[in-house]
């Protein structure tokens, strides 16, 4: 959002509205990432951290 405010003001009067899009999209992308790519990760990458038990915090600190 802090790159948003000085492209939108420099931005010609028919851009803003892409300008205003493209700020939408990209912050719907990002939350989207932060939320999902260390999910991903753990179940792609780290799969024997996928269980119940270690979800719950079970796991004796040895095993770690």
């Amino acid at each position: 959002w802090i790159t948003f405010i000085p492209a939108y003001i420099s931005s010609p009067g028919k851009f803003t509205v892409a300008v205003e899009i493209f700020a939408i999209l990209a912050s719907s992308f990002g939350l989207l990432s932060c939320i999902f790519v260390p999910k991903c990760y753990i179940i792609l990458l780290k799969p024997q951290k996928n269980n119940k038990k270690h979800l719950m915090g079970k796991m004796t600190c040895k095993s770690l």
